[in-house]
Formats: C-alpha cells, structure tokens, sequence
C-alpha cells in the first residue's frame, strides 16, 4: 500500500484514521469532515484549548461525499459525536471531477469492515468500462492492495524506508501549514468580481486566422456557475439522515476561500451562501458561513498558505476560535477533558511554536518571538553582500532585541562579514571583519559552522549542521543578499526554520522576512522524528 501519510506529504489520513480509531470510545462530542479547506482551517486541539471541546478532523483533500459517507459511517461505530461538521466546498465539485486517488486515500486507510466492503462495491461501478471483469478488478483491488499496488517498487526510493515517524499524530486530524501565501483579494474584492461576472458571464474568443481573418464568437457555457452539483445535493441529504440515525446534529460550514470564483470551484461567494444555506434549511440542517456569517478578521498578506484557497496555521487559529465560540454559544458544550489532548498539547504547542516562527514576515515581531522563547533555540546569523547598505533602524532594533550588533555597530563597514550565535537567549559569538569569518559551535554532540562571506570577500552565507565524525553537511541557510537566519532546537539539532532578510536592497518591499521553501519539511522533521 502507499503511504498515504508519509512524512513530507501532505496528506495525513493514514495516520490520522488510525488514531482515531484508537481513541477512547464515545469520548469525541464533535466530528469535522469535508475536503482540505477544513483540514487546514480547523484545529481541535486549538478548539479543546479554548474551550474544553473534544473533537477530531477526518477531513482529507478534495474528499467525495460518498467517502465522507462511509468515513462516518465507519466513525459512529466507535464514537458517538453529538455533532458532524462539514465543509460544503465539494458541494460544488463535479462528481467524476474526483481523481481516482482522493477515494483510494480513504479506503486504503480504513480498516476492513461490512462499511468498507459496501463502499468498495459503490467504487467497483464508478468506472467507464462497466465489464464485470472490470468491476471485480476494482472491487478486489479495494479488499486486497496487493492487486493495486503491487508494481510500486519501480518508484520507491530511500525515504520510502529510512524515516522512524513517531508514535502519536498530535494534531487531532489537523493538517498545520507554516507556509505564508497571500490571497489576490478580499472578500468586498471577490464580491464585485463575482457581480461583473455574472453580469457578463459568456466565454469569448477572438481568433486570429491563418489568412489574417478575425472570427469573433461565443460559446454557450457560462465561465462562473454556481449551481450544486444534483448528485452532491443527494449525498449531503444521504449524510445528513446518517446522522440522524445516530443522533448527531449535521452542521454545515463554509470555510473561508477567497479567490476567483471561475478560476477555482472551492471559491466562494454570496451566491452560492445563499444557496447552501437554502439547501442546509431544506434539510433540517444548521448552516454557518465563516465569511458571511462572521467577521473572522483575516489579514490576506499572513493567514493564508497559498493565493487564498487554504489557510495557514495563523488562519486556523482564527477559524478554530469562530468555530468553537459557535458551537458553545449555540449547544453549551465543552468544559470537559480528554486524556488523548491532555497528553499530546505539549508536543502540538511546540509545532505551533515553529508554525508561528515560519509564517511571521516582520523581523522586529520575529526578533521579539525569538527572545520570548529564546531558552530552546540556538540562532545562527550569517551576513553576504552589501548587507549593511540599507539596514533600517527597525531592523537595528530588531537585532538589539536578540543582544546583538549594537557594541559592534561602528567596526562595521558595508561590504563585511558578519556572524552572530545566540544560544539560549545568551549571545555565544559575534564577529565583523573585511574578510570571511568561518565559526564552529559545538551543541548536542554536532559542530554548527557558520559562515560569512560579506561583498567585499565572496558573497557567501552557509550554516551546516555537521556530524561528529566531520562528513560535510550541506547548508541549511538560504544565502540570500542581506542578513540570513537559521534557528535550530537545541536538544535535536533540527533545524526549526530558515529566512533571510534582504537589507542589502533599497526597495521596503524586500524588507520582509523571506522563509525557506523546505519551512514545511522542517516541521514535519520535528512531528516525525529523524527522517
């Protein structure tokens, strides 16, 4: 089998089912489903903090609604949630939209049972050759892996075997995002967008010929259009009497999404609000909209993981708050406890931690987080090119807030090298010089080399984190123009995060905090151990 939850994937429903499964019986009051929007956007353990809700996400990405039917189906057996949230983002998608994948991730994960067997038989007829040789294959390749999977080899690699992932999946289902997108507009943006839209919603084209001609013509279908999908519309009401039988209240929500609405089916506007809510009274359902219904107060430049379609740990914070402050003030719940949470809010307070770290785009609020939280951290600052040419005073504060470069600020000249080592909050090493500075720190049994090369000797700046027999390591620092950042645990040597900021240039916009690409693989490094 694959592994659907494989350290430096996203996707974490394997071990995410698993531990759910685990959990004490009928110990859950809430159970979100839905596709990622809600596997990004809520955290129960942020909701238990809170408000002493226990909950759990069983969320995946671009979940069918068949799937989110058998997954609780499945989940009833084993808890008895007073409540079923749902994100109604798929129920927009089109049925044979879903790439086959999305439905094998959650039944390859479930374990065997009469639910799975029924759903794999449902999987066995969507198929466009209708044979029943055909129909078997996919029905035994449901029941036995084997079947499907077999011929992986030819594509596993060494990361395949040589990760130890940890015992406990603490974030409930949660999928935390440290990666800062930013949204192309807001929501009074997306609105008037969605108006001109419908005000003119015909696709055109204007071709140029071979001879030199202009064809201009239109094509009937609309470029925006908002209707359910009428096969969605039955599974919702097919989940919604599921949860009836078990005597749970299905409420559905929208979480927020905030772009084009024809570019990206998931995006969401008052049209379709209007609708879904429409159909949530039909049924007997609650709705609530975090966009219409609330003022979640989103900043479109840090709460977002991408151009507006999922939100970042920062956005999840804020949602999970809206989210639990509803269902206290509207069902009185919570105020309980939950050994499961209780034993694992260290270790998702410490992921929160490194999220917070990753997003935050300003150096003095970074600065300050730094040294509030100082007594875990080594900091290794390395300096290339001019990087002393713009320097602000913000930033000048910012490096006097972590005890640096104010004693040695008149020995700098712009084109020097610069190294600085906090450990602890206690400033280790912090040289200057007009040539390259190479430093070793010894922590945890490792040597750190940090190194700086300023503009007038190189334009270098590396931090490797070497092993004891003296291997060269390769440098976790991002080398970019200005003054480079990598901050590392003490106690593991992993390193929690890497930016730069660009003080070299004279433009502001570049005086932000640029974080590393592999920021999200340093995360799940820390959640899973020493891969």
């Amino acid at each position: 089998m694959p592994r659907w939850g494989w350290p430096r994937a996203v996707e974490t429903i394997s071990w995410s089912i698993d531990e759910f499964n685990n959990l004490k019986e009928d110990s859950v009051d809430v159970v979100f489903v839905g596709v990622s929007h809600m596997q990004y956007g809520i955290s129960p353990m942020e909701i238990y903090k809170e408000y002493g809700i226990v909950s759990y996400n069983l969320a995946t990405s671009a979940q069918p609604l068949d799937m989110t039917y058998y997954m609780l189906e499945e989940a009833f057996k084993r808890q008895s949630p007073s409540y079923v949230v749902l994100d109604a983002s798929n129920f927009y998608f089109s049925v044979e939209g879903y790439g086959d994948s999305k439905r094998r991730n959650v039944l390859d994960s479930m374990p065997l049972s009469k639910e799975k067997i029924v759903a794999a038989k449902e999987y066995s007829e969507m198929t466009s050759d209708k044979s029943s040789k055909n129909k078997m294959e996919r029905f035994n390749s449901i029941i036995l892996p084997i079947i499907q999977y077999h011929t992986n080899w030819k594509s596993l690699y060494a990361d395949n075997f040589s990760f130890t992932p940890r015992t406990d999946y603490c974030t409930a289902g949660y999928v935390m995002s440290p990666i800062k997108g930013q949204a192309y507009t807001d929501k009074e943006g997306l609105e008037k967008n969605t108006d001109d839209i419908l005000n003119d919603n015909k696709r055109s084209f204007v071709t140029v010929l071979s001879n030199g001609e202009l064809k201009t013509y239109e094509r009937e279908e609309s470029l925006y259009n908002p209707e359910i999908i009428p096969e969605q519309r039955e599974m919702v009401k097919k989940i919604n009497e599921l949860c009836r039988k078990n005597n749970a209240k299905l409420i559905i929500v929208k979480l927020p999404v905030i772009t084009f609405a024809y570019n990206y089916s998931s995006a969401w506007t008052r049209v379709k609000y209007e609708m879904t809510k429409d159909l949530a009274e039909e049924i007997g359902a609650e709705y609530f909209d975090f966009l219409f219904d609330s003022d979640i107060d989103l900043d479109i430049n840090k709460d977002f993981h991408d151009i507006g379609y999922h939100l970042n740990y920062n956005g999840a914070v804020k949602a999970s708050k809206i989210m639990g402050e509803y269902l206290s003030d509207n069902y009185g719940i919570g105020n309980k406890t939950c050994a499961f949470m209780d034993e694992h809010m260290a270790t998702y307070e410490k992921m929160a931690e490194i999220a917070t770290i990753q997003i935050e785009p300003d150096f003095y609020e970074y600065a300050k987080f730094l040294k509030e939280h100082s007594d875990d951290y080594i900091v290794c600052i390395a300096a290339r090119e001019y990087w002393k040419e713009n320097l602000t005073k913000d930033e000048e504060a910012a490096l006097n807030i972590l005890g640096l470069y104010s004693d040695i600020k008149e020995y700098s000249d712009t084109g020097n090298s610069y190294v600085a080592i906090i450990d602890s909050g206690n400033v280790e090493f912090e040289q200057i010089s007009n040539r390259r500075i190479s430093y070793f720190y010894e922590n945890a049994g490792k040597t750190i080399n940090v190194v700086s090369e300023g503009a007038s000797c190189g334009n270098l700046a590396e931090v490797r984190i070497n092993e004891t027999d003296g291997e060269r390591a390769e440098s976790v620092a991002i080398n970019g123009n200005g003054l480079n950042i990598v901050v590392i645990d003490k106690a593991t040597n992993t390193v929690m995060d890497s930016c730069y900021i660009d003080t070299n240039s004279e433009d502001e916009k570049y005086h932000s905090l640029t974080h590393s690409d592999n920021s999200y693989h340093y995360l799940n490094d820390y959640i899973y151990g020493d891969n």
